[in-house]
């Protein structure tokens, strides 16, 4: 690539800045993030090298866009334009971003070049850089976006419907028993299961949508799904797998295979057959004609399965996953359960919190809390601690209760008030 520069007009006539100067005094000032929507750049026209630019050098900026990578930020100037970085802006916007991070000079650097124009400046082949390439006011490219859309071959997601939702996370306990009398003590109303031929008891904490929590126990290995959990048991009790639901298998199976996801479809189940992605499967629907008013009742006034917490060393690709299949990610603070800036994919009315694999309960097994939506107040009186949770080991602030693994049966559990 050639030699790129940050240009803007000036009293002093056309102020230009060589990007490779720029970097090494951006490394000072600390790094933020900060919102796509304050970028002022994305509402101005773009300009390329020429006056006329053509279908070629269009091209070129999509190339660089796809080649940008993230983790390096963008350059921003004292007042708060972009110097270096807007392929890195439009590839963030195309993903679905809302926030992207940058640098910003608190004074800017003196330019290398005043009154020149872009034809007159020194270009030498420099050094390739497929994550520096700059984006002043010359490479702005907003206008063009929709175009941008059609030609990268992973387009963002944001705009449409999300192809999955959130479905039930089942949980292995060893006592089905004790465990539904823990969660009845959480304020939630159980569908009892049934036995299944292979050995397995459940129960459900159901929403209306179909998601929630199933409560299960293996006594026996008799097949690879039994000896599974009796394997995952001996380290200890708490979530399994998370479901995701397709209501329409075809699209789903499509989008997969668009992103170049290899999966296998059993029965009304679809797996994807990477190893990194053993914990996770997506079904069409949980819900039953078995499932009646009372199950939905809960005295806790849970409404919707609105979190499932994530911890993962394959946490990009996972979000990249999610956003195939219609999710919109972005970085913001969560509480999991201290602070800590975290990916989160929103799908539909849920959202997966993505968090680094350290914060995993129990080595290997990356589901580690669930959040649900709660209407009304929350109060001890309506049943939210109580029974087989142990009260001290919940915390309340503001609107929400956190439910700590050892009262949960392995697991974080959050209760928010909402709509």
């Amino acid at each position: 690539m050639r030699k790129q520069y940050s240009f803007r007009e000036s009293r002093r006539g056309l102020l230009a800045w060589d990007v490779d100067r720029l970097i090494l005094p951006s490394k000072d000032p600390p790094r933020r993030r900060i919102p796509l929507d304050d970028i002022r750049e994305l509402d101005e026209p773009w300009v390329a090298d020429s006056d006329r630019p053509t279908w070629r050098e269009l091209v070129q900026h999509v190339a660089w866009i796809d080649a940008a990578e993230l983790e390096y930020p963008i350059i921003l100037s004292a007042t708060g334009s972009v110097m270096d970085g807007m392929h890195r802006v439009a590839k963030a916007v195309l993903r679905g971003d809302t926030e992207i991070t940058a640098v910003q000079f608190p004074e800017d650097p003196e330019p290398d070049h005043v009154g020149l124009g872009p034809a007159e400046l020194p270009y030498r082949s420099g050094r390739a850089r497929r994550s520096r390439v700059s984006g002043g006011h010359r490479t702005v490219c907003a206008s063009l976006i929709g175009l941008l859309v059609a030609a990268l071959p992973q387009p963002s997601a944001a705009q449409r419907p999300a192809t999955i939702g959130l479905d039930r996370i089942p949980v292995v306990v060893r006592d089905l028993g004790r465990a539904g009398e823990t969660y009845r003590g959480l304020g939630f109303a159980l569908k009892p299961g049934r036995e299944h031929a292979n050995g397995i008891r459940n129960a459900h904490v159901k929403l209306p949508d179909g998601s929630g929590i199933e409560l299960l126990v293996a006594p026996d290995a008799v097949d690879t799904l039994t000896a599974r959990y009796v394997e995952l048991l001996r380290a200890g009790e708490g979530p399994a797998f998370v479901a995701f639901h397709a209501r329409d298998t075809r699209e789903l199976h499509a989008a997969l295979s668009d992103g170049g996801s290899a999966f296998r479809q059993q029965g009304g189940i679809t797996k994807l057959l990477a190893p990194e992605w053993s914990f996770l499967f997506f079904v069409r629907d949980n819900r039953s004609p078995t499932d009646r008013p009372e199950h939905f009742a809960h005295p806790n006034g849970a409404t919707a399965l609105s979190a499932v917490w994530i911890a993962t060393g394959y946490g990009e690709d996972l979000a990249r996953l999610l956003v195939r299949l219609g999710g919109r990610r972005a970085r913001r603070e969560v509480s999991a359960p201290d602070p800590v800036e975290a990916t989160v994919v929103r799908l539909g009315a849920g959202e997966v919190v993505i968090l680094p694999a350290q914060h995993q309960l129990l080595p290997g097994r990356p589901v580690i809390g669930a959040g649900f939506r709660v209407r009304g107040p929350l109060t001890r009186g309506r049943g939210t601690t109580g029974g087989g949770a142990d009260p001290r080991a919940s915390s309340k602030a503001g609107e929400s209760i956190l439910v700590e693994p050892r009262s949960a049966h392995g697991l974080w559990l959050r209760l928010e008030s909402g709509p």
